[in-house]
Order: C-alpha cells, then structure tokens, then sequence
C-alpha cells in the first residue's frame, strides 16, 4: 500500500447513504466486505452502521440547531433509557473489577506457590518401588 501524503481525507456520509448500504447487508446472501468493497468503504464502518441500525440509532438528525439550544438540551435530565443503560454499565464495570482483582490474586497465589516449589510440581509420583 502507497505511503500517503498530506493530512488523511474524512468522509460525512449522508444518513440515506449508511441506510442504503445497510439494507445492502442484510439482504440475503449479502457479505459485508463484499458490500463495503463495492461502495468503496471500510467493512468496519459498515459493521458500525449495522450495530447502528440495529440499535435504532441509525435515524435522521435534524438540521444543526444554535449553540443556545444545544446548551439546553445538554442540561435535559437524562431519560429512563439512559439511567438504565448507565445503571447496567455500572454493574459490568463493578463485575469486571471484582473478576480482575481476582485474577490478580489468582497470579499472585501461583506465584508463591511456584516460589515454595510446590510438591505437586515435583513430580513425586505415587509409586516410588
């Protein structure tokens, strides 16, 4: 692949156009790379307008609005979905912590077990005649 030069070109793609191509992958008999290479993308933003899509996120935006009203609704309380969505990432960030820290207590264990030189890795088998 050539080396490029100059700063990398970013795309907009149009709401319509991610549309399109979605429906284009979910057809039947449909692959991704076969439908990103034709409309010349990468199969991975075309995964993330699916996983869009599917979340129903993949929706026409209304046109740009002032800095005002954008202010305002940044300042909206966040809906129920939201609360919930936060609330479950809550829970699966706490679940991955406690997974971690077992897991390094875990090493630590092995680690002191491989430094006592444990009698199961000795090999003193049962038959010693």
């Amino acid at each position: 692949m050539a080396a490029r030069k100059g700063p990398r070109k970013v795309n907009r793609y149009s709401i319509e156009m991610k549309r399109t191509a979605v429906r284009l992958s979910n057809a039947p008999g449909a692959r991704v790379m076969d439908v990103a290479e034709a409309l010349d993308i990468h199969p991975f933003m075309l995964s993330r307008w699916r996983k869009l899509a599917w979340e129903g996120l993949l929706v026409a935006t209304p046109a740009r609005k002032s800095k005002s009203a954008q202010a305002s609704k940044k300042a909206k309380a966040p809906t129920m979905v939201q609360m919930s969505k936060y609330a479950k990432l809550k829970r699966e960030l706490e679940l991955l912590r406690k997974e971690h820290e077992f897991l390094k207590s875990f090493d630590r264990f092995r680690a002191q077990l491989k430094a006592k030189g444990s009698p199961s890795s000795r090999g003193s088998g049962g038959d010693s005649k």
